[in-house]
């Protein structure tokens, strides 16, 4: 891909959330003057950018935008609700172009906000006037008027105004007037500095002119003389120089797997100071003060490099405003959408999974949860549904909250649906607690939609999105109310470079466990299990939880009777405890994804390596338990 292709999709669409990310200010307070200025500066730099690219209806659009900006930050036109969302459309329409350029698609012209954007452009007083001056001939039809104002110092950047001019097309007339209003004495000329200013008439349509002043966008003004469509006024840059470095995502991928490496090699010299220790027991010191040593710059290298792979979520969900509101109004639904701690850091490899799972959660609430406004209003609710999506950071997890105000989940309603399926057995079914009966929205083929739809009704999406989930080492909790709402919490890792890991005994092997998958590790006594149905169970913090041997699950033998070591796990919402024969150490380790026969084995997530350079298969024990 191009390198200013590449560049532009990136600031094309920050700008885009940028004015996005205004205008939901102004739907909420269309006098907001802060909210109003930066929305014209994104919207200006943006028109100036898509003019760098074959973006005719994209620049024409935002010129129109621009506009109607500029009215409201001068006080001539204030914006309305009508005015905002006109706005949100052109910038929907704008992102929209910018997904096609990245694809390769041609821009095509859309029935868009721009006539409704153009209705109100009040008349260029200056372009008649200049247009009045010029006593064309007959036959020449000027389109476009512009009015350039060289920057005083543009011959130092290497500005040549007469040779911007030159290249517009179809020039019909032009003039040289003073830039200050009046012509300098001759003492007082100062020959490095430009003091002109330069007004023409052209042939050619507005884009057209535009695109021969796109290197100085800021400093020209354009009106349609046929349109009588306002000026582009001048706009005064503020963006701050940055210095930014850009590296291909791949060699950030390739230093973290090398620093997992440096990790693993690191843990090595603790096993070889413990066999030390029985030849040379100086040596032995020597050795644990070089792994303190090494240890202290591998988790100082370890913070740096997790901080560069460190991005905000804000470039990955800027497109979720505009698909939630795609996605109702296909579906002929009021939502409002409220999204916050967007800009929170995770991960790269985090924020580029977390997109599609959420989507398909979005999906599910618009379609499922929040009702038609003729039923809500039935139900006392307002006829907007309300859909929110909260971020923060708790610790080294990411907590992704969506909730709605729709009919909230129906549990009677999806065991029905379910059997009705064959996902499960009538007395499997009653069997469930409310709790684990919502879950079962996530199995696959499961769906309430009665019929396909361009949104649902597949039985593909849930599983999907929680499968995608756990993939990123995260899980997803539901907490429903009938008739009130649904909240989907979800909780990822911060980090993705190293795991940490629990070493468990199983059988006589060696295991290891995500500490993500582990809520607690429990040792109790044989008296604490107890018979339960055909199994067995224990009593947590008075709360009765079911008892698994994972030697069994594993194919093995079960252990032997006695007390008990317990992991507890949570699967399918509910809490499991999972029986071994000891605990082991706590490592920091890459883990890698499991390959060859291994990947078709259920169960195990990846492998790692030990300090002592054994392979330990990592289980994943929602998997095992499901």
């Amino acid at each position: 891909m191009d390198d200013l292709l590449e560049q532009f999709l990136i600031e094309g669409r920050d700008l885009v959330a940028q004015a996005q990310a205004d205008l939901a200010t102004l739907a909420r307070d269309p006098a907001d003057a802060r909210a109003i200025d930066s929305a014209f500066r994104a919207v200006h730099t943006l028109k100036g950018s898509v003019g760098l690219f074959d973006m005719a209806p994209a620049e024409t659009l935002l010129h129109a935008a621009e506009d109607v900006l500029e009215r409201a930050r001068k006080g001539t036109a204030p914006l309305d609700a009508g005015a905002v969302a006109t706005l949100v459309a052109t910038l929907d329409q704008t992102d929209r172009w910018i997904d096609a350029l990245e694809r390769g698609d041609a821009i095509v012209a859309e029935a868009t906000a721009a006539a409704v954007l153009a209705e109100t452009a009040p008349e260029a007083d200056w372009a008649e006037a200049l247009y009045t001056a010029a006593r064309l001939g007959d036959g020449a039809v000027p389109q476009t008027a512009f009015r350039y104002t060289p920057d005083a110092d543009c011959f130092f950047r290497g500005d040549d105004p007469l040779a911007i001019v030159g290249a517009v097309p179809d020039l019909l007339a032009l003039t040289a007037q003073p830039a200050a209003g009046a012509w300098p004495a001759l003492d007082a000329l100062e020959p490095f500095q430009c003091a002109t200013r330069l007004e023409g008439l052209s042939g050619a349509p507005v884009a057209a002119v535009r695109a021969a002043f796109r290197m100085v966008s800021d400093q020209v003004e354009i009106a349609a003389i046929a349109q009588r469509a306002a000026p582009v006024a001048a706009a005064e840059s503020t963006s701050a120089a940055t210095a930014v470095l850009r590296v291909d995502a791949a060699r950030i991928d390739a230093l973290g797997d090398d620093l997992g490496e440096l990790v693993v090699a690191a843990n090595t010299l603790a096993p070889i100071a413990a066999r030390l220790d029985r030849i040379d027991a100086a040596a032995a010191l020597e050795v644990r003060a070089a792994q303190a040593q090494i240890g202290r710059s591998v988790a100082a290298l370890l913070r740096t490099v997790s901080a560069v792979r460190m991005v905000s979520l804000e470039p990955t969900l800027r497109r979720l405003p505009r698909l939630v509101r795609e996605i109702a109004e296909q579906l002929g639904k009021a939502v409002r959408f409220d999204m916050r701690g967007h800009t929170t850091e995770v991960d790269r490899q985090i924020a580029e999974g977390l997109f599609e799972p959420l989507l398909h959660l979005v999906r599910n609430a618009i379609d499922h949860g929040i009702e038609d406004s003729a039923i809500r209003a039935a139900a006392g609710k307002p006829a907007e549904g309300a859909l929110s999506l909260q971020i923060a950071r708790e610790g080294g997890q990411i907590v992704v909250t969506l909730g709605d105000d729709g009919a909230g989940i129906d549990p009677a309603r999806i065991r029905t649906t379910a059997i009705a399926r064959g996902l499960i057995d009538g007395a499997a079914a009653e069997a469930l607690s409310d709790a684990q009966a919502i879950r079962l929205i996530f199995r696959a083929g499961f769906s309430t939609a009665a019929a396909v739809t361009g949104v649902s009704g597949r039985g593909v999406g849930m599983d999907a999105a929680l499968a995608a989930i756990e993939r990123l080492r995260g899980s997803i909790e539901i907490d429903s109310t009938p008739g009130a709402g649904t909240l989907f919490r979800l909780r990822l890792p911060v980090h993705a470079i190293t795991t940490q890991i629990l070493v468990v005994e199983v059988g006589g092997d060696r295991y290891g466990v995500s500490l993500d998958q582990i809520v607690e590790t429990v040792k109790v006594g044989a008296d604490a299990l107890r018979p339960l149905g055909t199994g067995t169970a224990v009593v947590l913090r008075d709360r009765t939880v079911p008892v698994l041997d994972l030697a069994t699950l594993l194919g093995g033998a079960g252990p032997a009777g006695g007390g008990a070591r317990l992991l507890v796990t949570q699967a399918d919402g509910a809490l499991v405890a999972l029986r071994v024969d000891g605990f082991g150490e706590r490592i920091d380790t890459l883990v890698r994804p499991p390959s060859g026969v291994l990947a078709a084995v259920p169960g195990v997530t990846g492998t790692a390596l030990t300090g002592s350079g054994d392979v330990l298969l990592v289980l994943d024990l929602p998997e095992l338990v499901a």
